[in-house]
């Protein structure tokens, strides 16, 4: 679960380091295009009829996604907060972040070359980070749903969260506590909530789409200047973020 959070605390040191120095202009533009790209209409073909939805259905539904647009926002109980866009397809992935009080970055992992990359758009710069496991370093909101056996989780209620119908559900391993709100259609989380060690952060998603996303779309772009600097391994600045 903690990967969830350090994830954007990764992105924060990045920039706080000064490693993409001048983060943080106006990307107005670019973000529409963005928001662009994710339907405003994910699961209008399967309408929700199911009077009563089973945990099994759930599950069985979460584990069959395999492409993912949504935007996300992050609060944490210490005031800080982020927010951006994540594309997921299969082991491939893409966040573009905007992290408070340290800018805007993007985060790219190709499979096939196993591969990360953070890259600044307004600087048309990039840099490859240090070595990246994408079995045990995930970014995907789908990890509590596979964090634990299936009888772990509890039901705790339902409720509807922009028109989708939820089962908001709990489970905890004795050190983290997480609370989920996921869509019944599709077995996406549209809310957590997780504390651990203390804190609590909070995460909503919103405009998901499941549809398929070109390979363009994780691709470092052409053009930008790649930085030759040296940086951390994921794993160095995931601890980093998790003291």
């Amino acid at each position: 679960m903690k990967k969830l959070i350090s994830l954007v605390m990764i992105l924060c040191l990045l920039l706080l380091s000064g490693a993409l120095a001048g983060c943080g202009g106006d990307n107005n533009d670019r973000e529409q295009n963005q928001q662009s790209e994710v339907s405003d209409n994910a699961g209008a073909e399967n309408p929700e009829s199911e009077d009563t939805v089973t945990l099994e259905d759930i599950f069985t539904r979460s584990s069959a996604i395999d492409s993912l647009t949504f935007e996300w926002e992050m609060t944490g109980t210490d005031g800080f907060s982020s927010s951006g866009t994540q594309y997921i397809q299969g082991s491939n992935f893409r966040m573009d972040a905007n992290v408070q009080g340290a800018g805007q970055a993007t985060m790219l992992y190709k499979a096939d070359t196993n591969e990360a990359w953070m890259v600044n758009l307004d600087q048309n710069t990039a840099m490859k980070l240090g070595t990246y496991d994408a079995e045990t370093e995930s970014v995907n909101p789908l990890e509590p749903m596979s964090a634990y056996a299936e009888d772990m989780y509890n039901v705790v209620g339902q409720e509807n969260i922009d028109g989708k119908r939820c089962t908001v559900m709990e489970v905890t391993d004795g050190t983290t506590y997480t609370k989920m709100w996921v869509w019944e259609e599709y077995g996406f989380p549209l809310k957590m909530e997780i504390v651990a060690d203390g804190n609590q952060i909070n995460y909503e998603y919103k405009n998901v789409s499941f549809d398929k996303i070109p390979d363009s779309v994780f691709e470092v772009p052409a053009g930008v200047q790649i930085m030759d600097m040296q940086m951390p391994d994921i794993q160095d600045l995931q601890n980093m973020g998790q003291q």
